[in-house]
């Protein structure tokens, strides 16, 4: 009896093995295109969000930051701490794309909030006060890949925000008060150096009240002045001076008292990467005033 021919099955076979490995061509196709199109449109659509999530974060630890030495200056209590942490590192998207981290440092030494005005003393003289507040600017630095990177600052009591070619931003405004009948102004310093820390962790900013000083008018021997030329002049030197005059410009309480800023290429031009200065002075009248509050608090300043 002849035996069947076999040379069928192995074609078959063949067959089978050709099926499978275009099929496993093809699998490997979906996934490396799926792999290219979330790389290429939903990873960079995420990270940016990711991104944004963490300069409102860090918006929001400043602005904390901002109420609670408010705070501590208003007990008086020299000595008490304040702590606040701020996380220098964004979400990621692993294993496809890490944090995006940051930096935080003191800032520009120049940075300076002053103030100057004149009190009726006890012997009816006309005595010059002045209050300053030199170096008050912690900066934290974004390095976004995302989306443009991002300064923003504790800036003289203030919280303002700028990106790469943009214009800087107030957040939070300062502790500056006026409204015809009264003012208030509150000037922090800042004693010590934090350096600059980078990475992707946290970080806490560490502040010790060292002295508080609240000059009330009137109180203590001392009247506001009736002099319809009497008057508040505040000077702010800031890279940020163009969120102040913005500000300023913009808040129903100051703006239609004067007001200048100086130079033009940082109060109206594109945040400057070098955090050039610029100047702007406020004034304001002091006819109509029933009071005066000046807060002046000093804090030692850490980072851990």
């Amino acid at each position: 009896m002849l035996s069947k021919p076999t040379h069928r099955a192995w074609r078959l076979r063949r067959r089978k093995a050709q099926v499978s490995a275009v099929a496993t061509i093809l699998g490997l196709l979906l996934v490396v295109t799926f792999i290219a199109n979330y790389i290429s449109t939903t990873l960079p659509n995420q990270m940016a969000v990711n991104d944004l999530n963490h300069e409102i974060l860090v918006e929001n630890q400043l602005g904390r930051l901002q109420s609670s030495l408010v705070a501590a200056s208003s007990t008086g209590k020299v000595g008490v701490e304040v702590s606040q942490p701020l996380t220098l590192g964004s979400a990621g998207a692993p294993p496809f794309a890490n944090p995006d981290g940051a930096t935080i440092f003191a800032g520009s030494v120049l940075a300076n909030l002053t103030v100057s005005y004149s009190v009726r003393g006890p012997t009816s003289a006309i005595p010059i006060v002045l209050g300053g507040a030199p170096g008050s600017l912690v900066t934290a630095q974004l390095s976004n890949t995302y989306i443009p990177y991002a300064m923003i600052a504790f800036d003289e009591g203030a919280i303002a925000f700028s990106q790469a070619g943009g214009y800087p931003i107030m957040v939070d405004g300062p502790s500056i008060t006026y409204t015809g009948t009264a003012a208030t102004l509150w000037i922090p310093e800042f004693v010590g150096s934090i350096g600059a820390t980078s990475g992707l962790g946290t970080v806490d900013l560490t502040f010790r009240l060292l002295s508080v000083e609240k000059f009330a008018v009137p109180g203590g021997g001392y009247t506001l002045p009736t002099s319809t030329s009497a008057e508040i002049n505040l000077t702010i030197a800031s890279p940020y001076a163009q969120a102040w005059s913005h500000f300023f410009t913009t808040s129903s309480s100051f703006s239609t008292l004067t007001q200048t800023c100086t130079p033009t290429v940082v109060c109206t031009g594109a945040f400057q990467v070098g955090e050039a200065l610029g100047i702007v002075k406020l004034t304001i009248p002091m006819t109509g005033l029933h009071t005066l509050t000046v807060t002046t608090a000093e804090f030692a300043i850490g980072i851990s």
